[in-house]
């Protein structure tokens, strides 16, 4: 029995992201992207985006009611 070789043919490496890879862009966080355009919610509000190794909270992120998904299901169909 001898020492086979290992083969890396198909492997994949893993690897991590850069901290921050995923920022959110402060222009487009409190938007919905509608039929082409980012728009403003209709009723302003915002959810926490929390760091769960940290539980820190990295951003704010539009939150939609039922008024913005009816504005966008009704883009989506025209």
């Amino acid at each position: 029995m001898g020492i086979k070789s290992l083969s890396l043919r198909g492997a994949r490496w893993m690897t991590t992201q850069p901290l921050n890879s995923h920022r959110v862009d402060p222009n487009t966080a409190q938007k919905f992207y509608i039929d082409g355009q980012w728009c403003a919610p209709l009723e302003p509000a915002s959810i926490a985006v929390v760091n769960p190794a940290t539980e820190g909270v990295v951003a704010h992120v539009a939150s939609g009611s039922a008024a913005d998904v009816d504005r966008a299901v009704a883009a989506a169909r025209a």
